[in-house]
């Protein structure tokens, strides 16, 4: 393993190559999964994170929860925008959690084998300004998804951060979704959104302020309030 250092958008990121890797799931998502050669497969991530995150941060965010904890690329961007905040990381794959200990306080990284299954039932989610919610594989489809809405909303957070990846194959599965928000989906990014707002909306009284988007995902910026997105074009990396 070795660290690399990238510089984006002003913003100095170290990520581990090449850690060891011990979880045998299905599918491999785990993030250090895109870094095990070099930072290719993160770098559209990167720039999307360090783009429009920053922008939304506000010096009264004292504390912040990481659901999926990672390498911590997302808590070193907001240590250069608001220095001295509070993590908290959430991560399944015990490599990361003792490369996250390395760099973070031990008390603040817990191994949390679903973090789809502890949100819904976390009973301090109040305590956090901002919440973090970065899955590498996610859509409005995914399991307890939706009762992760309702306690992110009920928490009431100044600032959510959402990745989804529907817009990977949102032309075929646009009539899918409209199950879930019950309303008609354009078969595009852009339609996938706005419905995805008017649902947080008319559900719990979050909008979606800002996105942007790459070829498999969109990151979005959601804060209380109601209008937010509307259908235009979604800045594309």
């Amino acid at each position: 393993m070795h660290i690399e250092v990238q510089n984006i958008n002003g913003f100095v990121i170290e990520l581990p190559i090449g850690l060891e890797q011990v979880m045998e799931t299905k599918v491999r998502d785990s993030y250090q999964d895109f870094l095990q050669k070099d930072t290719t497969l993160v770098r559209r991530h990167l720039t999307a994170l360090t783009t429009l995150l920053p922008k939304y941060l506000q010096t009264t965010m004292k504390k912040v929860l990481h659901v999926f904890g990672g390498v911590g690329a997302t808590a070193q961007v907001i240590d250069q925008t608001i220095p001295g905040v509070e993590h908290t990381f959430w991560e399944r794959d015990p490599v990361l959690v003792d490369y996250l200990r390395t760099r973070y306080p031990e008390e603040s990284v817990l191994y949390v084998p679903n973090s789809f299954d502890r949100l819904p039932t976390c009973d301090h989610l109040h305590d956090f300004d901002a919440i973090m919610f970065d899955p590498s594989v996610a859509t409005i489809k995914t399991p307890h998804l939706k009762d992760c809405w309702r306690a992110m909303a009920e928490a009431q957070p100044q600032l959510i951060w959402l990745s989804d990846t529907a817009c990977a194959k949102i032309h075929l599965n646009a009539k899918f979704y409209a199950t879930d928000f019950g309303i008609e989906v354009e078969p595009t990014a852009e339609g996938y959104l706005e419905a995805y707002n008017m649902w947080l909306i008319t559900k719990f009284g979050y909008r979606i302020s800002d996105a942007m988007r790459e070829a498999a995902e969109t990151y979005c910026i959601v804060e209380p309030g109601t209008g937010g997105w509307l259908p235009r074009p979604i800045p594309y990396m």
